[in-house]
């Protein structure tokens, strides 16, 4: 018999063996789930239920936690959960078993180990690639620390119950929403049950129960590691945006942490808190009891991921009342957590750190924001033009006083460099009386230059008149320029051709260069007048700093702050004109003087 046929004969043997073990040996089928399944999309890609191989434990990470409160009054057991002797996934079934809960605005993937987000989907919100945005990190699945991992005073009992398998029944309840029920306990005592709604809208309800040999136990549920992609990447957003922050409710405004500051292991016991959770700068994950209830900070280290060194990260825990957890988990939308009554809004970072003046800015930020919203929703259908619009009208408003000071600012600064020959010959008559520039000779030449300002009708505090309009609106101009780093609407939001997100640096660096040539040429139209060297040369220098400041500032502040240039340089061309036409008059009225006085 040659090669090839033994080849050929071997490959039939060993497919007929096969066939015939799986016809004596099926396979087992997973537990298929009740009727009612729900939706059954999943992460892009992914079925509604998908099998991982099973990993060992869960929340290694998580600092063991002290002086939890417990769930109900009075060791009574809360929640109507049944707890069987032992309820946990089929012996031997060393698989982790995913479930999707989808909404029209969240896809939440619930995985059976430990009963724990493994991804949450913002589906009206994409990423840098256009896919629904995720807010739990590749760094925070590999440190195996996930959402609604579990907080309890037993380090041991915490451990198994975020490592379980649990058994897991969908409940969905239609109107916009999705969920599911999972239940385990070891047969020694030990229950857990877990009930996670999805939806309506970013919010979600928690509602846990911890038992051992019937008894109530207080526990807490988290949300960490870490908020969003950026604990992985570092996000695309820039330096000017922030991530990853705890966020706790505190009057008059919400205290904020960053990471790093807490060290490894650390725990901050916050205290009684209306709500608390995590944020980057347009998203936000937010724990809402109905009541108050125990919140605490965790600091965190993840491993490296990729190229990435290892990351400082929170984590943050709500303790569990009677009456479960609403989860916020979405958009920072100042109109949507507003409408929540809850306070909630107040994460949008409005807030400016100013003394005295910071609450009058928040005032006008909120004010300016819901003009921005007018000028989109009625006028123009674009966020760019909305703040071109907005700037010009906040500069209309303060033209007529502007206006005044500025040509009140040039008459002084040309009547300063008409005498600037005479007030050199001054220094020049007093450097020869007295090379050792004496006291009393600089007490003479300051007398001898105030007399012939007093003469020449020149105010030597008068170029200050100008910087009066710019004091009054510098409440407004921050306010605007603090709205635009947080509104989430200029998220992605396109402008025109190149510049396709508002909230990102320009690519090309073309409106900081050209915003910086607008200030030049400002400069030029303002300057013109200021006879003192340094000063010009001072004036000059400020374009380079600013450009160099507005390079990787969210386009949508560097269009704000280019509008205001461009309608300053026709303002100051306003000025310069009229204040030739008034030299003109005055010299033509002063050649009629000297006739009328002949005739």
């Amino acid at each position: 018999m040659s090669m090839e046929r033994r080849l050929l004969l071997a490959m039939v043997l060993a497919v007929g063996v096969l066939v015939i073990w799986q016809l004596i040996f099926p396979p087992v089928r997973p537990v298929p789930q009740p009727d009612g399944g729900g939706p059954s999309a999943g992460m892009d890609k992914q079925e509604g239920e998908s099998l991982l191989p099973a990993t060992e434990g869960s929340g290694q990470g998580m600092p063991e936690s002290t002086a939890l409160t417990p769930p109900g009054a009075d060791g009574e057991a809360v929640g109507s959960g049944v707890f069987p002797g032992q309820a946990e996934a089929a012996a031997g079934e060393e698989v982790v078993r995913i479930i999707t809960l989808e909404t029209d605005d969240v896809l939440v993937m619930i995985s059976n180990r430990g009963g724990r987000a493994q991804s949450w989907k913002l589906k009206t919100y994409k990423d840098d690639s256009g896919r629904n945005l995720e807010l739990i990190s590749d760094a925070a699945r590999a440190a195996d620390i996930l959402p609604l991992d579990l907080l309890l005073d037993d380090a041991e009992l915490q451990q198994a119950a975020n490592g379980a398998l649990y058994k897991m029944e969908r409940q969905s309840t239609g109107s916009g929403e999705d969920g599911v029920v999972l239940t385990w306990s070891d047969g020694r005592g030990r229950a857990v049950r877990k009930e996670i709604k999805v939806g309506p809208g970013f919010s979600a309800s928690i509602q846990v129960e911890v038992r051992r040999d019937g008894v109530p136990l207080p526990v807490a549920v988290t949300w960490g590691a870490g908020f969003g992609e950026e604990v992985e990447k570092g996000g695309s957003a820039g330096t000017f945006h922030y991530r990853g922050r705890a966020l706790l409710s505190e009057k008059p405004r919400p205290r904020r942490l960053t990471a790093g500051s807490l060290e490894a292991g650390e725990i901050l016991a916050a205290g009684e808190r209306a709500w608390g959770g995590l944020e980057d700068t347009y998203f936000t994950a937010v724990f809402l009891p109905v009541t108050t209830t125990d919140f605490r900070v965790l600091g965190l280290e993840l491993p490296a991921v990729g190229s990435q060194d290892p990351q400082q990260a929170l984590q943050v825990a709500a303790g569990m009342s009677g009456d479960g957890l609403e989860l916020y988990v979405g958009p920072k939308d100042y109109r949507i957590l507003a409408a929540m009554e809850r306070g909630l809004q107040e994460a949008v970072h409005f807030q400016s750190g100013i003394w005295v003046i910071g609450p009058l800015v928040t005032l006008l930020s909120q004010g300016l924001f819901y003009a921005l919203i007018y000028l989109y929703a009625h006028v123009v259908a674009n966020w760019g033009w909305s703040i071109v619009l907005l700037t010009a009208g906040i500069k209309l408003v303060f033209w007529p006083i502007t206006q005044k000071a500025m040509l009140s600012m040039k008459r002084m600064q040309e009547k300063t460099k008409r005498v600037q020959p005479k007030i050199a010959a001054l220094k020049e008559k007093y450097r020869k009386k007295s090379k050792k520039k004496d006291v009393d000779s600089r007490g003479k030449l300051n007398q001898e230059t105030m007399a012939l300002y007093q003469k020449e009708g020149i105010n030597p505090m008068g170029n200050l008149g100008g910087c009066l309009p710019l004091l009054l609106q510098m409440p407004i101009l921050y306010g605007f320029y603090n709205l635009l780093q947080v509104a989430i609407e200029l998220r992605q939001a396109p402008w025109i051709m190149w510049v396709t997100d508002l909230s990102q640096a320009d690519p090309y660096y073309i409106l900081p260069i050209v915003m910086g040539g607008s200030m030049v040429f400002q400069q030029v139209l303002t300057g013109a007048a200021i006879a003192d060297p340094a000063q010009r040369k001072m004036m000059y220098m400020t374009p380079v700093l600013f450009t160099l400041f507005f390079l990787n500032l969210p386009a949508g502040l560097v269009l704000y702050w280019l509008v205001n240039n461009l309608l300053g340089i026709v303002q100051q061309w306003f000025i310069n004109r009229r204040y030739e036409l008034e030299r003109v008059a005055a010299a033509a009225s002063a050649r009629r003087k000297p006739a009328a006085s002949k005739s």
